[in-house]
């Protein structure tokens, strides 16, 4: 696990001082070494940089930028590769020596043996850049799922990569410039959308893809297409072969995940995912220890009440268990948690994650996730709510004055029964006549528009294919750009590594052909439920489903708060060309009066201001 850096330079404008800065901005994905190389290829400089938190094979030997014997070879690496002792034996029977017990020597030299044309058959969670010194050929490549983060910008004088906006732009070689259309997806949608970031000039590399630097030029393709030996098999059989298979691939995977050099604990959320996790873990003989956070009692109905749930599952599993108690006290340190953002995503789970994994990293250096599963077995009251709609779609079209009726109950005020209310009043402003426009508006901020509808929906597809693009939406959307960001990001600034069992290749390949039909059989999720309840989890897999995410909107009722809003009462500010001050200050009145629980729009529009003031003020 580490943060990578690479300059190539074809103008001898650039130098390691260049490369020094990049490193320094992204020192906390790995504190344990810093390292550096300078090479000549095909009339160019190529500077290689890693940070490296040590995970696998913990000594020295291992440290990175890492070359092959003969010195032709040059290899950055950042994530985990899960089946790297498989490969590793098929080279050993080819006849290469190794002299570490890490997977970064065995990528190297796959790489060497296979090209670009082994990379899909990785199970990981990765990024890197592979460097031939003799050809000149700079090869990069992202993991499947986009679980490691990797950004380039590339013009006529440097192509840059790093694991990290910061590092792009700390390499002083690029101009900043804010990506003004990017701001205006964030607030619809949370995030910018790939493979444009809020800055112009500096992109996201794509999960499954590989970028190519051969003879001053850069091209760009994917490499997940391709079949690879055990991909996905199509679902068959009845309900209990089904169920078994999951269980399966997922124990395969879990057990591949707990493999470590370093100390590996839990976020438990006491939720389905997460317990499940933990269940399997306990069967297969493994002890780790768990973490969760703990809101104060009058926050519950705004925050999560999964604190009780994740002390049972500690108990009933017999993990040892760690919980953080957060309360409103946390919002001093506001503007510190902005200045850790490389861009915004307007997630309240994100800061969440960050507090959480700070604690976590006083006794391990790796966390477990239940990341993913969400989107792979139907977990979200989304899903659950659009399968519904595409099948009673006549009587939707037929009653949609009355469902429409319901979005103007207050949905702010804290009450029991308030998330309830808010479910189905998101549900109900959601409504349409056509797929496309109520599955958008159920994963978009209606306070900033409802936005453009999603690519390549044929209105005349049938339920079952209209539900799995939603899904799939979600997958390559959602958690790429929210989940799985917010999980790199927040942990690696606390040096701390996050897996995601759930997305291991041949269990989440499996996952993605498992129809809608059968994922929704027994309601969202159902599939994972059954395997629970096998291990006495009954009343966790029960539980209704609560997001992650800070208590911010009974916090922004509080006037004692009126702090964080100051940025915004003077003229000038960046925000107001996309958010008119009138607009922010009507949502504050609306929130507070209870008329609407305006949370989330709140938190992305104070998250941005922050951040713009930072960035660009």
């Amino acid at each position: 696990m580490c943060g990578i850096n690479v300059i190539i330079d074809r103008t001898s404008s650039a130098d390691e001082a260049n490369l020094g800065r990049m490193l320094s901005a992204t020192a906390h994905r790995g504190p344990d070494h810093t390292g550096q190389s300078r090479f000549a290829i095909d009339g160019a400089l190529l500077l290689l940089g890693a940070n490296r938190l040590r995970i696998r094979d913990v000594a020295e030997r291992s440290d990175q930028p890492f070359q092959d014997p003969k010195g032709r070879y040059a290899l950055v690496f950042n994530g985990e590769i899960y089946n790297f002792y498989d490969l590793k034996n098929e080279l050993l029977a080819k006849g290469y020596v190794f002299t570490t017990s890490s997977d970064t020597e065995v990528l190297l030299y796959w790489l060497m043996s296979r090209g670009s044309a082994g990379v899909r058959a990785l199970n990981g969670m990765f990024s890197f850049v592979f460097a031939d010194l003799v050809t000149g050929r700079v090869m990069a490549a992202r993991d499947r799922w986009g679980m490691k983060p990797l950004y380039y910008a590339a013009n006529g004088q440097h192509v840059i990569l790093s694991s990290e906006i910061r590092g792009i732009l700390w390499s002083g070689l690029v101009e900043k410039i804010l990506n003004r259309k990017q701001v205006e997806h964030y607030l619809r949608y949370k995030y910018a959308k790939p493979p444009q970031t809020f800055y112009e000039n500096i992109f996201e590399l794509g999960p499954g893809e590989l970028f190519i630097y051969e003879k001053g030029k850069t091209e760009i393709g994917s490499y997940a297409g391709t079949p690879a030996a055990g991909a996905a098999e199509e679902p068959a059989g009845d309900r209990a072969t089904l169920v078994t298979k999951v269980e399966t691939l997922l124990r395969s995977a879990l057990v591949t995940h707990l493999q470590s050099d370093v100390p590996v604990g839990l976020l438990l959320s006491g939720g389905v995912d997460s317990t499940l996790l933990l269940a399997l873990a306990r069967e297969e003989g493994y002890s780790m220890p768990s973490f969760s956070i703990v809101n104060q009692k009058e926050d519950v109905r705004f925050g999560t009440g999964d604190y009780k749930y994740a002390r049972q599952a500690a108990l009933q599993y017999r993990s040892e268990h760690t919980v953080l108690e957060v309360d409103d006290s946390v919002l001093k340190d506001f503007d510190f948690f902005i200045r850790q953002l490389d861009q915004p995503v307007a997630d309240s789970g994100a800061w969440m994650t960050w507090l959480i994994c700070k604690k976590a990293a006083d006794s391990v250096k790796v966390l477990l996730s239940g990341a993913g599963a969400d989107e792979l077995f139907g977990g979200y009251n989304r899903h659950r709510a659009f399968y519904w709609y595409l099948k009673n779609r006549k009587t939707v079209e037929r009653l949609l004055p009355l469902f429409r009726s319901v979005a103007v109950v207050p949905d702010g005020l804290n009450l029991p029964w308030r998330k309830q209310l808010r479910l189905i009043k998101k549900w109900a402003y959601s409504l349409d006549k056509t797929p496309a426009t109520t599955w958008n508006r159920m994963i978009s901020m209606p306070e900033f528009g409802a936005g453009t509808e999603p690519e390549n929906w044929d209105k005349d597809e049938g339920i079952e294919p209209i539900m799995q693009r939603a899904l799939e939406d979600d997958r390559r959307g959602y958690l790429v750009s929210d989940v799985l960001a917010v999980n790199d990001r927040m942990s690696m600034l606390n040096s701390v590594e996050m897996r995601m069992p759930y997305l291991d290749d041949p269990l989440s390949d499996f996952a993605e052909n498992i129809s809608p039909a059968e994922l929704f059989r027994h309601g969202g999720k159902s599939i994972l439920k059954q395997i629970l309840n096998a291990y006495g989890g009954g009343k966790f897999s029960t539980r209704n489903k609560e997001g992650f995410g800070m208590p911010v909107g009974n916090w922004f009722k509080n006037k004692k708060h009126d702090y964080l809003w100051e940025l915004f009462a003077g003229d000038g500010h960046l925000v107001f060309d996309f958010v008119k001050r009138s607009k922010i200050t009507g949502m504050i009145e609306r929130h507070r009066n209870g008329k609407a629980d305006l949370s989330p729009e709140l938190w992305s529009v104070l998250t941005l201001g922050y951040w713009l003031a930072m960035e660009f003020e």
